[in-house]
């Protein structure tokens, strides 16, 4: 029988207990697609630096920031957050556009953001730190 394409997976509720034992601040998360993994290679694509010391050429390729891959891999699934901001209002909304949600993200501290990120690996297996390196 050949392959068959399933429906489309249901978005997934995580509690995010380091930030609230009882459960109820929670992050809802998607699986990635096709089209979220090209936009996350855009934004966290390098540029190659070429050089030259001593008559001698050299290229680097930059990594990319840790910070920003997370942000990305957060932006493209996270389909809802009930975490909110210190005026009582949510700090995500859906369809934020980049720079909003690069401005309330960097209002959650180390450790709100990486219980984050661990729900968004734990539905994206792919998108996570393999030893030897980061997936884009």
């Amino acid at each position: 029988m050949a392959y068959k394409i399933a429906g489309k997976a249901a978005n997934r509720e995580f509690s995010l207990m380091g930030l609230d034992d009882s459960g109820e601040t929670t992050v809802l998360v998607r699986k990635a697609t096709g089209n979220d993994q090209l936009r996350l290679e855009e934004i966290v694509a390098t540029e190659a630096v070429t050089y030259k010391v001593d008559g001698i050429m050299y290229t680097r390729q930059p990594s990319t920031p840790k910070y920003l891959s997370m942000a990305a891999k957060t932006w493209l699934v996270m389909v809802k957050c009930n975490i909110i901001d210190a005026n009582d209002k949510p700090l995500f909304n859906e369809d934020m556009k980049w720079g909003e949600f690069m401005a309330a993200y960097d209002q959650l501290p180390a450790e709100a953001r990486k219980e984050i990120y661990d729900a968004i690996v734990e539905e994206n297996p792919h998108w996570g730190d393999p030893i030897g390196g980061v997936f884009a």
